[in-house]
């Protein structure tokens, strides 16, 4: 089943490249808030207007390719980012066992609702499993996102992750 995949073309030089966004083939998360049905399926599935949502200092979301990726990005999308600042670590794997952390604990930092923010890495990760750890936000303890992106070539507020 694919989520979530987009190819881009971009031109570089008068070449045209094709870009591929990374195939997610699963999303699964921790918590999610049932009553407003905010699954983790809404991470992926193009529509602003719907997000994951879960209360709790320590959840996560895990997103599955089809195959192992190479990782230049994550775009994330969070709910009211005007109002509340997301607390994230990020951490990937090639098996789903054995874990590395890029970051302990980043945030988002837009003022803007209408944007997402990248987070880029210094260098590309290979993975076949990302998964990000909420910490609520500055304004409660529920974690919301409304859209995640993964190799988005969006020009985009963006934080640079030291690998």
């Amino acid at each position: 089943m694919k989520l979530c995949c987009a190819i881009f073309t971009i031109g570089i030089l008068g070449l045209s490249v094709a870009v591929y966004a990374a195939d997610i083939n699963k999303v699964s998360a921790s918590n999610y808030d049932q009553k407003n049905n905010h699954n983790p399926a809404n991470l992926v599935d193009s529509n602003t207007s719907t997000r994951w949502a879960s209360s709790g200092k320590h959840n996560w979301v895990l997103f599955e390719f089809k195959a192992i990726e190479k990782i230049d990005n994550i775009v994330i999308n969070s709910f009211k980012s005007k109002d509340r600042t997301l607390f994230f670590s990020v951490s990937y794997s090639l098996d789903g066992r054995t874990w590395v952390d890029i970051s302990k604990q980043y945030q988002t930092t837009l003022i803007d609702d209408k944007l997402a923010e990248k987070f880029a890495f210094s260098k590309p990760i290979k993975a076949k499993y990302i998964r990000l750890n909420t910490f609520g936000t500055n304004y409660n303890n529920w974690s919301a996102i409304n859209e995640i992106s993964f190799n988005d070539v969006s020009v985009l507020p963006t934080q640079n992750i030291i690998l």
